[in-house]
């Protein structure tokens, strides 16, 4: 199977593995609209050259439906459906294949003194499983969605991890506060980024709509940004969270 091809955007729900009974929750908050791409003044004067060597993700399939429906076939003759979590780790071959491809852009590192994160990063993809697509799991790393932007580079660069098994990477994730620090290293230099919105979530049991507008958070940009990932509440799977950071002046 070919690794890097245009992931299926509607997986959102299979991001992470997590697990654990429901609790009773409070109303998760509502997604704040992104700002509109290219809105970054400070990167007039230092511009960012556009990554284009690996496929890009595109929001043509179809959303994934309900755990009691039957999946409609997408254009692409995949059918992501709501499969549960994500459990197998990347194809072996992938992490030389991105570094290839890649080069010194790829991230190695994140660190967010803020919440205590100083971990590894390694590059995951997605895989089938049958007629299902599934992101790979980072394991007790983050992983970094090697379609989207590399650190340093014209996009939307996603991190995600787990939030309560293996590492635990990011299981304090939905601490993080607007002003705070990221800093994520490749093998050429660091980059930092300071966050600009936290946001929780619902992912189960929404309509297709919620669904198709939390999406938002997988989709490339033309501007630069950072997008972490996970799921919320240490207890379940039900929301996730969402860290958008911009490159620091």
């Amino acid at each position: 199977m070919r690794l890097f091809r245009p992931l299926l955007l509607g997986l959102l729900t299979s991001l992470t593995a997590c697990s654990g009974q429901q609790k009773t929750l409070p109303p998760p908050a509502v997604a704040t609209p992104l700002a509109p791409p290219g809105v970054v003044t400070f990167l007039a004067s230092t511009p960012f050259p556009t990554f284009t060597s690996l496929p890009r993700p595109e929001n043509t399939a179809t959303l994934p439906p309900l755990p009691s429906s039957t999946p409609a076939p997408t254009s692409a003759g995949i059918v992501p459906a709501l499969t549960g979590f994500v459990s197998q780790p990347p194809d072996p071959g992938l992490a030389s294949l991105a570094a290839d491809e890649i080069g010194a852009n790829l991230p190695t590192q994140i660190r967010i003194a803020a919440i205590g994160v100083d971990g590894a990063v390694v590059p995951v993809g997605w895989h089938l499983e049958g007629d299902n697509a599934v992101y790979d799991s980072p394991g007790y790393a983050a992983g970094f969605l090697v379609s989207s932007a590399p650190p340093g580079t014209v996009g939307n660069t996603v991190i995600y991890g787990h939030n309560h098994i293996l590492g635990e990477v990011f299981r304090r994730l939905s601490e993080l506060k607007a002003g705070d620090v990221v800093e994520v290293s490749t093998s050429a230099q660091v980059w930092h980024y300071t966050v600009e919105s936290v946001t929780t979530f619902q992912e189960a049991g929404i309509t297709p709509e919620q669904q198709a507008a939390n999406l938002v958070y997988f989709d490339p940009t033309s501007d630069v940004r950072l997008t972490l990932l996970t799921c919320w509440p240490y207890t379940g799977n039900s929301h996730r969270v969402a860290v958008v950071a911009r490159p620091t002046p």
